[in-house]
């Protein structure tokens, strides 16, 4: 029996949709029986008619509906002005920035002379003219390394300063003066986190970002390798244009310099020129900026320790066996609000009874102190007199 026949003969058995009893009730299987095609037709019409009348009014009265609404709207008028430019010159390439007078340079505790206005950036730091007071030697924390003797000495970087205002106000509360402060450039209010910092005791440095190996989230105020020297000095002097009253800068350099060498040595000739200091925050930075920096005399130190928390292991325990080993050791520490009272913690309980605790600054200066040839003393501007305080007549040395 082929498929066909099989089908025909259950479909035979099966009993006809049409031979199967609708129950219908009356009422209704009377109505439908006189329902009129026509007048359905007519009906759906009309209900078709009245939604198209509503929508073509709501469509074309919209727009009054919606002023009249604001109309009866509580409304306020706040009128919205451009932001003036930061008198410290935040860095806007091609800014007319506004200059600051002696009134404003005074109440930051800032001395005349040690920086010149641009119109470009703002304020950058030079050396005076005349005395040829560096910002590296005026805004220093004032340490005596008399009678140092062989004592090991320790100083520490807080790192990204003015970043986070709960770890800024954590180290200003509770870390002791002798500890450095290495300002973010992408702090906000750069130049009040600075005087804090210097009413506080502590010096300043300002960190310059420079492209890392491997690293590709560095900010938009970072030095790139592939920059040519005129745009890698434009991106340096952003972050330099940020406030004033720092020692120098801090810069991490890795071998990715190296492409482009001479324009870094160019970089550093700059900051020199400018009076300004150099902290390589990598022990492991290439050594041609170092030898660079001992044979014009510039201050450059370099870092022993990035600082790490880890659980049951004392952090510090790399920075004192360096201590020990040379005499000196420097160490970067990471801004959290637990590592500044681990640090605040250990110089209280350790720091200040088996080392010397000693700002940054005052590791340039170590090597003579030690030799005893250390003859000129730190100058800060606590110890400078009304005459430092003029504004000198003519132009520094170093221009832009």
């Amino acid at each position: 029996m082929g498929v066909a026949q099989l089908i025909e003969k259950i479909k035979a058995k099966l009993p006809s949709f049409g031979a199967l009893p609708v129950l219908v009730p009356p009422a209704l299987s009377e109505r439908l029986s006189i329902l009129d095609k026509r007048q359905l037709l007519i009906s759906c019409s009309g209900v078709l008619f009245f939604y198209v009348i509503v929508f073509s009014y709501v469509y074309f009265s919209s727009a009054n509906t919606i002023e009249s609404m604001e109309k009866n709207m509580a409304t306020i008028s706040v009128e919205l002005k451009e932001k003036a430019p930061s008198a410290y010159g935040i860095g806007a390439h091609k800014a007319a920035n506004p200059d600051i007078g002696s009134h404003e340079m005074a109440k930051a505790n800032l001395l005349e002379g040690l920086s010149k206005y641009d119109s470009m950036f703002g304020r950058l730091p030079v050396i005076r003219a005349g005395d040829q007071l560096t910002s590296f030697r005026a805004y220093q924390t004032p340490f005596s390394l008399d009678g140092i003797g062989n004592k090991p000495v320790i100083s520490f970087v807080l790192k990204d300063y003015g970043l986070s205002a709960k770890a800024s106000n954590t180290a200003l509360d509770i870390l002791p003066p002798e500890v450095s402060f290495l300002l973010s450039p992408y702090a906000d209010l750069p130049q009040e986190w600075i005087n804090r910092a210097r009413a506080a005791g502590h010096e300043v440095w300002i960190e310059i970002p420079i492209q890392r190996e491997g690293s590709t989230d560095s900010g938009l105020n970072t030095v790139f390798h592939h920059d040519s020297l005129s745009e890698k000095g434009k991106t340096m002097r952003t972050s330099l244009s940020r406030g004033l009253g720092y020692v120098g800068v801090g810069v991490f350099m890795d071998e990715g310099i190296t492409e482009t060498g001479e324009h870094y040595t160019k970089l550093l000739e700059e900051l020199y020129g400018r009076g300004l200091a150099a902290l390589e925050m990598n022990p492991e930075a290439p050594t041609f900026i170092e030898a660079m920096a001992v044979t014009k005399a510039a201050p450059y130190i370099k870092t022993t320790d990035n600082v790490k928390r880890v659980s049951g292991i004392n952090p510090f325990s790399t920075v004192e066996e360096n201590a020990h080993k040379t005499g000196q050791a420097v160490a970067v520490i990471p801004p959290y609000p637990v590592m500044i009272k681990d640090l605040a913690l250990w110089i209280e309980k350790v720091g200040k009874i088996d080392y010397v605790i000693a700002p940054a600054s005052a590791i340039y200066d170590l090597p003579l102190a030690r030799a005893g040839a250390l003859t000129n003393p730190v100058t800060s501007p606590q110890a400078l007199g009304n005459k430092d305080l003029e504004h000198p007549s003519e132009d520094s040395p170093y221009g832009l």
